[in-house]
């Protein structure tokens, strides 16, 4: 650096213009263009150990600083726009020079220290259009990999901490976890650079978002979730085209109905309805749907479930089988139970049919409730039993203790001497619910106060009714806290 300083002496540059030269090398997007300063040419054009390089290595040298983060050979060579072999070449050649630095996973870096010179060199020898000719080639096959890899998180389902048995190329969690840094930072659009992402990147950029928040939402990485969606909410992308902006709002309105804000995710999928075309709009019809049956408006709640069912191609089996289980639950809450059963069936045989073990499971746990309604008891034992075989063979936290409950409370209903087995199942119901106030908590609570009754213990069966009585008076279930309260003074006997 000591021979820098004097060669810029001498030419008349001081040591400030060289280090203001790395300071916009660093923070101005990579496809703005931005005139090369004399000190930035002084610098790029003395620097002998680059130019020492062969041309190909320069240029991808060059090209990789546009990646904040490791790449891995496929991607260099999707930045570059070179074959395979031809990388392997470059990189080694790279790395002899010690102008690059290995990453795990086989991935390679520009070395910290040299970032900003090799931006230099990119905004120096690269013309503007050339550097987005590259970062569309960047993001183009992160999209495409993404979205191949998104559509297998269903198929491959299993927990968060198995064993690594898949080639990573097989492997969509492994794949998502390996490159996670690097989806995140080309979504996140760098600082100032919404504005002007150019429009040939924009397309890729927006498929990008789109599969990585398939991946976020089934890690339930909600923080990063939210975040990307607001980011396409927040480029030009989605002021050009309703539909992208339809698509944010239906994400955010998935979100918030999972944080439990059903007030806040009606508001922003009627938003999305709204901004969705006719080919568009099935899905935010019914995830709408879903939610107004959350709050308890029935017949909205069928109205757009219904819509959306209309609105679905008919080549859509797995959207038929979702709208097929949220009409049967509204039904199901309408007392309709004849109709509750068509559609459930409907939903069960899709779901099984297309190997969705989570969706199968879920219309399973709606229709234990129907075959009770009706009186098949058995009909009700053989559906939770079933329900509860399919959950040990897949990671659903968030519906498990809702096959758990219906099948504690139909036994205690059907069986009154298999008490002990409903307590468990109860009990299992409980230990997998955090303590947010929800009516299942409150009705959990309830039945397993009931269960406790009908093992002799009257004092735990009175704790339980306190306490779902105080939490279904929180979460506004005026039914399940009215129910808890005549046991408490003894006016219904325990089922």
């Amino acid at each position: 650096m000591a021979e820098l300083g004097r060669r810029t002496a001498q030419h008349g540059w001081r040591h400030a213009d060289v280090l203001d030269a790395l300071r916009r090398a660093v923070d101005t997007p990579p496809h703005q263009h931005v005139a090369a300063s004399p000190a930035t040419q002084l610098v790029t054009g003395r620097d002998t150990a680059y130019h020492a390089l062969g041309g190909e290595a320069r240029r991808l040298w060059r090209l990789m600083s546009l990646s904040p983060v490791p790449l891995d050979r496929p991607t260099i060579g999707a930045l570059a726009g070179r074959r395979p072999e031809r990388v392997a070449a470059l990189l080694h050649e790279l790395a002899a020079g010690g102008f690059v630095a290995g990453a795990p996973g086989d991935r390679y870096e520009v070395r910290p220290l040299l970032a900003p010179y090799a931006r230099m060199h990119l905004r120096d020898a690269e013309p503007a259009r050339r550097r987005v000719a590259a970062q569309a080639r960047l993001t183009r096959h992160l999209a495409r990999r993404a979205e191949r890899h998104a559509a297998s998180l269903a198929v491959a389902a299993s927990p968060p901490d198995r064993e690594p048995t898949l080639a990573l190329d097989d492997d969509p969690y492994g794949w998502f976890d390996l490159h996670q840094e690097l989806l995140l930072a080309v979504v996140r659009v760098p600082a100032g650079a919404a504005e002007t992402l150019p429009r040939r990147v924009r397309r890729w950029w927006f498929r990008l978002a789109v599969a990585l928040c398939g991946w976020l939402a089934h890690a339930e990485r909600l923080g990063e979730w939210e975040e990307v969606c607001r980011t396409v909410l927040a480029t030009p992308t989605a002021d050009d085209r309703p539909e992208i902006a339809g698509w944010a709002h239906n994400e955010l309105g998935v979100l918030r109905r999972r944080r439990g804000d059903p007030q806040g995710a009606a508001t922003a999928l009627s938003l999305a309805v709204a901004e969705r075309g006719r080919r568009g709009t099935a899905q935010a019809r019914m995830n709408l749907g879903l939610v107004l049956l959350d709050l308890g408006q029935l017949d909205d709640a069928v109205e757009h479930l219904e819509l959306s069912r209309r609105h679905r191609s008919g080549a859509d089996r797995a959207g038929h089988a979702l709208t097929d289980l949220g009409l049967g639950a509204a039904r199901l809450a309408r007392g309709e139970l004849d109709s509750a059963h068509h559609h459930l069936v409907r939903a069960a045989n899709a779901f099984r049919a297309l190997g969705d073990a989570r969706g199968y499971a879920a219309a399973l746990t709606n229709l234990v409730l129907v075959h009770a309604g009706q009186g098949e008891h058995l009909d009700a034992a053989q559906s939770w039993r079933a329900a509860l075989r399919e959950y040990e063979s897949v990671t659903d936290p968030s519906n498990r203790p809702a096959a758990l409950l219906n099948a504690g409370a139909v036994l205690l209903a059907s069986a009154p001497g298999q008490a002990r087995q409903a307590y468990e199942l109860l009990a299992e119901s409980r230990r997998l619910r955090d303590d947010r106030p929800t009516a299942g908590l409150g009705r959990t609570l309830l039945y397993l106060g009931d269960a406790a009754a009908a093992l002799g213990d009257a004092a735990e069966a009175r704790r339980h009714w306190v306490d779902a009585a105080t939490v279904c008076e929180e979460a506004r279930d005026a039914d399940g806290q009215a129910a808890a309260d005549a046991r408490l003074v003894g006016a219904d006997a325990p089922a």
